[in-house]
């Protein structure tokens, strides 16, 4: 029982990691959409969503490879190898990478950015240094010092709030904000660097070595980008079909949903290393253990979560951004809420293709949800606008999840009844449906009445879920233990 007491505290760790850094993006909120014009706004959303796309080519796919060929290993030799092996194949193409984005850097601010040529130019830095940030950081991850690691996100996530806060507010705009990534993803790549250096010598990368983490991370790569587009690409869809201000107006409400995923994000972070030395063991019921409990624990907070969300987004809206935003946009939430919840799912599954190096089957399921989500985009947004884009997103990442758990089953027999999960999700949807009864009588308008109509339905939400069984006096106090004691 003490390995899954140190897995629920580390859990614990990252999910208030995590709570924090979803904090931000909400304080985030109405610093950009109050102060930046909805087309400079919608130009911030382009860019944060082409700095996500090229940081993942320029990758390989390599953080994960890392985790999943080194968090086991404990000969110091191959593991100082294998991650200065990674970190320079990552330089070098992040180098290669910058080179074509100078070139091309005018088209792209034509076509993605409002002709803005200060922006195009200002992403190549930002992009070359945040790559080498997700290396470095997941560094840590991959030697669990979950501490370390989860230090090193709040830390860049405040500094990056903070840099934007005062860039903005001083009247530097978009170039401002931009400014703010660049010197924020400078302080955490060069303190990452210094700091694993400090306990790990440098190695003359090893060519077969990379060799064959490339044969494992390269087939995640069309996995990672047909992800973006499912998740991201509508922005650009949504640019072209319609304008640069539907992006301001589709983006707050998209973001509103994916708050959703702070809840399976501590169990993404620490599953795949856990998982692999059970699996690397031969402990595969322990691997059936971890995954189960996640899927329960994460259903249990994510369905009521969508549903406060979707109850309580126009509202939300109109705190944080603009009238007109919020008028536009709230009815967006509710389908990327429940996309977000079945991207969770699809997550938890996806760990068994990893673990077998089934990475090529990831990458197909992917693509094909990536097609379809592209033809739906462009059948739907010409008629029924940017909810076109939301409904889109849902039906593919609905496919895509039906697809990897088929597949993780073929590998991994859960001997998990059907009978057994419904009965949980139902009782779950009638807890939530519960408290979604207190939102709506409720109808909160200020700050002060949602904070409190959200602190009563949590209260609400737990209640039922005691008297329904579906969280035991036993799993609690197990919970509690591993959480509070050291």
């Amino acid at each position: 029982m003490d390995e899954y007491k140190g897995f629920f505290q580390k859990i614990g760790i990252i999910g208030i990691v995590n709570i924090f850094i979803s904090l931000s993006a909400i304080i985030l909120l109405p610093i950009l959409t109050k102060n930046l014009s909805i087309q400079n706004y919608g130009i911030w959303v382009q860019t944060s969503i082409t700095i996500i796309l090229l940081s993942n080519i320029i990758t390989l796919g390599l953080p994960d490879t890392m985790v999943r060929f080194l968090s086991g290993e404990n000969d110091s030799e191959k593991l100082q190898n294998g991650i200065f092996s990674i970190i320079i194949v990552v330089i070098i193409f992040a180098m290669i990478s910058s080179v074509i984005l100078l070139i091309l850097a005018k088209p792209l601010s034509v076509v993605l950015f409002n002709n803005d040529y200060t922006v195009a130019l200002l992403l190549i830095p930002i992009i070359f240094l945040y790559s080498l940030n997700i290396i470095l950081i997941n560094i840590f991850r991959t030697l669990n010092q979950i501490k370390t690691y989860s230090l090193f996100l709040l830390v860049q996530t405040y500094l990056n709030l903070l840099l934007i806060l005062y860039f903005v507010l001083h009247g530097y705009g978009i170039v401002g904000a931009l400014m703010a990534l660049l010197i924020s993803y400078l302080f955490i790549t060069i303190s990452a660097f210094i700091l694993v250096r400090s306990f790990i010598k440098f190695k003359k990368p090893n060519l077969s070595v990379v060799k064959e983490y490339l044969s494992f991370g390269m087939p995640t790569l069309p996995s990672a980008l047909s992800y973006w587009i499912v998740d991201s690409s509508d922005r650009y869809l949504i640019g072209i079909f319609l304008s640069i201000a539907f992006v301001g107006y589709y983006s707050p409400g998209y973001n509103l949903g994916t708050l959703i995923l702070m809840l399976m994000y501590p169990f993404n972070v620490l599953l795949l290393p856990i998982l692999s030395k059970c699996y690397d063991n031969n402990e595969k019921d322990k691997i059936k253990i971890y995954m189960r409990y996640t899927q329960k624990y994460f259903l249990l907070l994510a369905i009521p979560s969508a549903v406060g969300l979707s109850l309580l987004s126009h509202t939300i809206l109109n705190l944080l951004t603009t009238q007109a935003i919020a008028a536009n946009g709230y009815y967006i939430t509710p389908f990327v809420a429940f996309s977000t919840i079945i991207f969770g799912l699809y997550m938890n599954f996806t760990q068994i293709i990893y673990l077998e190096k089934k990475t090529h089957i990831s990458a197909s399921i992917w693509m094909l949800g990536a097609i379809i989500n592209i033809t739906l985009n462009i059948i739907f947004l010409p008629i029924y606008g940017i909810i076109g884009a939301a409904v889109s997103t849902l039906i593919a990442f609905s496919i895509i999840l039906v697809i990897s758990t088929y597949y993780s089953h073929k590998y991994l027999k859960f001997n998990f009844e059907f009978r057994y999960m419904l009965k949980y999700v139902i009782k779950i949807t009638l807890g939530s449906a519960i408290m979604s009864i207190f939102i709506v009588m409720i109808h909160p308008i200020t700050i002060l009445s949602t904070i409190f109509s959200v602190l009563v339905s949590i209260v609400i939400y737990l209640i039922s879920m005691f008297l329904l069984k579906v969280i035991t006096n036993k799993e609690l106090n197990f919970i509690k233990k591993s959480v509070l004691s050291p």
